[in-house]
């Protein structure tokens, strides 16, 4: 659920679009509400522009973002198959195929929204278990503010493109916060843990199976 959605400007006169998303327990900062930004910051050292993520917790402020001069759109896809490992997604696609009821198992009510940003990749600006219709609503949004709007407020507002003075804080510096690293370890792909409980079930079958070969082999056990 998406709720509390607003447009409004920074002092410097770049969009933020604000919301408040309802998080599962795969989504940082979840289970439960979450505030979100998606709003124009500075890199700390070059003053290039960044298209932020921004997630404010108690912690306070954590950024995601990516050079804004590279974004190309906005899209809706599944969280977890694009941090998952390319091993398992093929795994879990297999595995699909096979059982109904795995297909159940590995679904994924959240969806995420992700900016696009060609070869450099995507950067995931919502991850929120909202209906299809809310998330349209704020993808016209942010195209709107971020990709349509772009080539005006740089002409405008930056004497140098894509560009903010150090010495200028009215644009917010890129933060990624104390968790940086934690969050870092967070996104590396690894098993989930559905997908742990499953190949400890086939370990376990594995291990009786070996064990009753012993047996059988050991003549301690008849066929």
């Amino acid at each position: 659920m998406i709720r509390d959605l607003t447009l409004g400007k920074d002092e410097a006169g770049f969009p933020i679009v604000s919301w408040t998303e309802l998080r599962g327990f795969s989504g940082a900062g979840g289970p439960g509400p979450v505030q979100m930004q998606c709003r124009i910051g500075k890199e700390p050292l070059s003053g290039a522009l960044m298209l932020l993520s921004r997630r404010l917790g108690p912690e306070g402020p954590v950024d995601e973002g990516k050079l804004w001069h590279g974004l190309q759109g906005f899209s809706i896809g599944s969280p977890h198959m694009r941090s998952r490992a390319r091993l398992e997604q093929e795994l879990i696609a297999y595995l699909k195929r096979k059982s109904a009821s795995l297909k159940v198992i590995f679904g994924d009510s959240a969806m995420a929204l992700q900016a696009d940003f060609g070869r450099e990749g995507l950067l995931e600006v919502s991850h929120s278990e909202s209906s299809a219709a809310e998330l349209d609503h704020l993808v016209v949004l942010l195209t709107q503010s971020f990709v349509v709007a772009r080539d005006g407020l740089v002409n405008s507002l930056c004497e140098e493109m894509f560009r903010w003075p150090l010495s200028d804080k009215r644009l917010p510096d890129f933060s990624p916060g104390a968790s940086a690293l934690k969050a870092t370890a967070e996104a590396l792909p690894k098993p989930s843990p559905r997908l742990n409980a499953l190949f400890a079930l086939l370990a376990a079958g594995l291990l009786g199976y070996l064990l009753y070969l012993g047996l059988l082999v050991l003549k301690i056990i008849k066929p």
